[in-house]
Formats: C-alpha cells, structure tokens, sequence
C-alpha cells in the first residue's frame, strides 16, 4: 500500500519486516482499508498530495493504531473534519437503527 509508514513499539521498520507477523499484516489490510473507505481519494487541494497513513504496532499490548499523515496543516485538518463527518453520520443511522 502507498504512502504508509510503518512502525513497531515506535520505530519505523519496513513494511517487509512489518508483514512478517501476520497479526499486523491483518490489522494493516483491516485499518488501512477502513480508513480509505472513509477518506476516499483526498488530495490536499493545495499540493496535490494524497493522504498517508502511518501505522504502529504495540508489540505488548498486541494493538495497532493508525493516523493519517498529512502535507500541511489544513490538508490534516481537512482529513480530520471528514474523519469527525463519517463518524457523525454512522452514529446517526446507528441511532436510526435503534428506533427501528
């Protein structure tokens, strides 16, 4: 996948030594993936990059986080309000779905 850092207990490794285990090679397909069905093909309309993505793998507590990277402060703050957007609305048909 392009534009991702990977990382391990906070240390930036490749991303072949970040697949070998395949806990976080499914967490990267699972995170990644969300996160671009979400964000889509956001480019920051200021210098035309597209969004990155960094993960990290905690090693003792077997969780992996993932943040979006981004060019400039308000391609971040873009990325971040369509984030807060998406959530909004799948807490609203979530609700609507109760109501049911």
């Amino acid at each position: 996948m392009s534009n991702v850092k990977y990382k391990v207990d906070g240390v930036e490794v490749s991303v072949e030594e970040f697949r070998q285990d395949e806990d976080r090679s499914a967490a990267e397909d699972f995170l990644v993936n969300a996160y671009q069905e979400t964000l889509g093909d956001m480019v920051c309309s200021e210098h035309g990059e597209k969004t990155g993505y960094e993960l990290n793998y905690e090693s003792a507590s077997g969780q992996c986080k993932i943040r979006t990277e981004a060019c400039c402060e308000n391609f971040d703050r873009d990325l971040n309000m369509a984030l807060m957007m998406k959530m909004s609305e799948q807490a609203e048909a979530s609700r609507s779905d109760e109501d049911i």
